[in-house]
């Protein structure tokens, strides 16, 4: 796990930093059993066409404007929202089919890094995730149910999702468990597009999260279903993490990552766009000072370091403040999804008393 260590020294406040765990949930675009070479040629585009457009992700010619925070507020995404029958979701349903070879294809490499960049889609997975990237306006491709789930939440809001002009097919349930990331999947599967956004499109104002060698994707999905609940205008993803947008990080998150802007980008290029702007580096460190103690900014770009490694030395040396969380009883570490949640609440529940940088 990737934690943020707290060191209790005598006469010091005790500090968070980045600390030794066990996870090691690095991306590296593999899963076991997947992945034949389907290379570029016809084949490549019957990849495409199996799931429509020809845009070139890379010139970002046709890329969708974000769903999430820049384009307003999203609806609510409760899957109880919009109540459907049991009786009717079964009853309107498509009949139960096999999956084209061509989408069973393109699903076994959407699970590859590399394959998610170039196509620019992704899977999300779990009724409670779809229904989120539904309300909050991402753009699905196409549903997958699985037919022994027709009947619950996951038949609910796969016809939602119908509802709204997204293709549903129902498969059975081993095509589905094949084409899932996890071992017992929640009977509903969506390709959505990957929202794009760069650095120049962010809001100068607000909060930011920086994700800093964060390579547990568990970790960086909680992050950035903190970030969104309390009130970050982004998150961005620093060289040396995870992919936000692996199915794993995705379902952690919980599919808030379609609510507000999601980003790569490496430090070399963040640290002279945070200086341009003028936003404050606030970075979760051991030798930091007590969070609730000190004068925040009412803006500023919140890193948080991997378990390994904590905070890199250029961001150390560029921070306008260190923080840390005083924890009780000897307790020396938590993980890194949980200690960067209790700063971006206490980030949001302080009263700024730093200057305003214009």
């Amino acid at each position: 796990m990737e934690g943020l260590q707290v060191r209790l020294d005598p006469g010091t406040a005790p500090g968070v930093a980045s600390g030794n765990g066990q996870g090691n949930g690095t991306d590296d675009g593999t899963r076991r059993g997947r992945g034949s070479g389907l290379g570029r040629g016809r084949r490549h585009d019957r990849l495409r066409q199996a799931v429509g457009g020809t845009g070139n992700r890379r010139t970002g010619a046709t890329r969708p404007p974000h769903p999430g925070k820049l384009a307003g507020p999203p609806a609510c995404a409760s899957p109880r929202a919009r109540p459907v029958s049991s009786a009717t979701a079964g009853s309107d349903l498509p009949p139960t089919g096999p999956l084209s070879r061509a989408r069973g294809r393109l699903l076994a490499r959407l699970h590859r890094r590399r394959t998610r960049e170039r196509e620019g889609l992704v899977l999300v997975e779990g009724p409670r995730a779809v229904a989120t990237a539904l309300a909050a306006g991402a753009t699905l491709r196409f549903v997958l149910l699985s037919d022994e789930d027709s009947t619950g939440e996951a038949g609910a809001i796969a016809l939602r999702a119908r509802e709204e002009g997204v293709e549903l097919l129902r498969v059975p349930g081993d095509e589905l468990s094949t084409a899932a990331d996890t071992v017992t999947p929640q009977g509903l599967l969506a390709v959505v597009e990957e929202p794009r956004t760069t650095l120049d499109e962010l809001p100068a104002r607000g909060r930011i999260v920086l994700l800093d060698r964060v390579q547990d994707p568990g970790n960086a999905g909680t992050l950035i279903r903190s970030a969104a609940a309390f009130g970050a205008e982004a998150v961005v993803a620093l060289d040396g993490t995870t992919d936000p947008w692996s199915a794993k990080c995705v379902r952690s998150s919980v599919g808030e990552a379609f609510r507000l802007p999601v980003l790569q980008a490496p430090w070399d290029r963040v640290h002279p766009w945070l200086q341009e702007r003028g936003i404050p580096l606030l970075v979760a460190d051991a030798g930091g000072q007590d969070v609730a103690a000190s004068p925040l900014p009412p803006r500023g770009a919140l890193l948080v370091g991997s378990e390994a490694h904590g905070p890199r030395p250029e961001a150390r040396s560029a921070a306008a403040h260190t923080l840390a969380l005083p924890l009780a009883r000897g307790v020396e570490s938590l993980n890194a999804g949980v200690a960067g949640s209790v700063l971006l609440w206490a980030l949001s529940n302080c009263t700024p008393t730093g200057p305003e940088t214009p």
